[in-house]
């Protein structure tokens, strides 16, 4: 196997994930705009399709600040290191065009979504800030308490597959129709 047949849709995958990310945000602030009877984005072109280049325009070439009291290493690398997980965990999803499959993906990705909880302590230590420590202090909480509940749901449909991989979940339509009642369960739960 040679390694153009590994790395392609590898790259193919993060190539549409960065391309995709910014039009689903376009979609999101539009439909929250029209939610709150405004337009929404509509400045840049026609219907504000070329916002999303607009808006990573701005972000390349804004000036960073850079506080003198941080962490310089931690502070650069800890949202680095963030970025390359979330791309991880997009490369774990199974498509059609994949010819290799990894057993217990579902444990997979939990690992690696677990590690984002490391990512966003150390952001906010590095500040050197007492603010910014019980801020992520804050998140870290909020990031384990939304993965437990994922893992329970997920929990419920592995014990109902029997098994951990992730193309096992996606062939049946009982999928769906147990995660709808899973789900309403799990709301009047709280």
């Amino acid at each position: 196997m040679s390694i153009l047949k590994i790395l392609f849709p590898w790259c193919t995958r993060v190539v549409c994930v960065i391309i995709t990310i910014p039009f689903l945000t376009l979609f999101e602030r539009k439909v929250l705009s029209y939610v709150q009877l405004r337009k929404g984005p509509k400045k840049v072109r026609v219907l504000g399709l070329l916002q999303p280049i607009a808006d990573g325009a701005k972000l390349v070439f804004k000036q960073g600040i850079f506080p003198s009291w941080r962490n310089i290493t931690i502070y650069l690398m800890a949202p680095l290191i963030r970025f390359v997980l979330m791309l991880v965990m997009w490369a774990l999803f199974p498509f059609s065009f994949m010819g290799y499959s990894i057993r217990l993906r579902v444990l997979l990705f939990f690992g690696v979504s677990s590690l984002k909880v490391y990512t966003l302590f150390f952001s906010g230590w590095s500040r050197k800030s007492k603010y910014s420590l019980l801020g992520a202090f804050r998140g870290v909480a909020q990031l384990i308490s939304y993965e437990v509940v994922i893992l329970t749901i997920f929990f419920f449909f592995t014990v109902f597959k029997f098994s951990l991989k992730l193309r096992n979940f996606e062939k049946t339509i009982w999928f769906f129709f147990f995660f709808f009642f899973f789900l309403v369960f799990f709301i009047f739960l709280f």
